[in-house]
């Protein structure tokens, strides 16, 4: 009777060490997702954070695409702090919602020729195909921007590369 109660409190001991384990998991998860956070607190911290440039965008890409609807509609802002990353974002998690908007933002000559280019390469992360011809039909207007679609056709700008959860979640930087 003794050894049955012995390896009764052995694993109940088990138990309880594992389970707060998962209670601690769990904690670090919802704390680095944001997930009990509503998207206007969650776009607050964002808009907020002081993080290396190669981390700007990993606050919106930990809420799993909550925010993106959100940030589609701050882009239309010409004023929206931080910008570019907002644009960033959508290219790094591929959201394929938001390339009416980036369209619109590359189409627009009275953007500056750094949201154009942003937009362009995030549209290109995207969906390349309509990037590309986005970059052809703009390639002879002339100025700055037609270089730039020169140089995105020839592959010397790059779309805006990939960045999952867990690379944001871990800290990890850009492939």
């Amino acid at each position: 009777m003794k050894r049955n109660f012995e390896e009764y409190s052995s694993v109940r001991g088990c138990t309880y060490v594992l389970l707060c384990l998962v209670v601690i998991i769990l904690a670090v998860v919802v704390y680095r997702t944001r997930l009990l956070r509503s998207e206007d607190q969650i776009l607050e911290e964002f808009l907020l954070t002081q993080s290396p440039e190669i981390q700007q965008v990993d606050v919106l890409i930990l809420t799993c695409g909550r925010i993106t609807p959100k940030i589609i509609e701050r882009i239309k802002e010409r004023d929206t702090p931080k910008r570019k990353y907002m644009i960033a974002f959508l290219g790094a998690v591929k959201a394929r919602q938001g390339i009416h908007q980036l369209r619109r933002l590359v189409e627009d000559p009275s953007e500056t020729v750094g949201i154009r280019t942003d937009s362009l390469r995030a549209m290109g992360a995207i969906d390349s195909a309509v990037a590309l011809a986005l970059a052809e039909r703009h390639l002879g207007e002339g100025g700055e921007f037609s270089e730039i679609c020169g140089a995105y056709i020839d592959s010397e700008i790059l779309p805006i590369p990939s960045r999952g959860f867990w690379d944001a979640f871990w800290f990890k930087g850009h492939r």
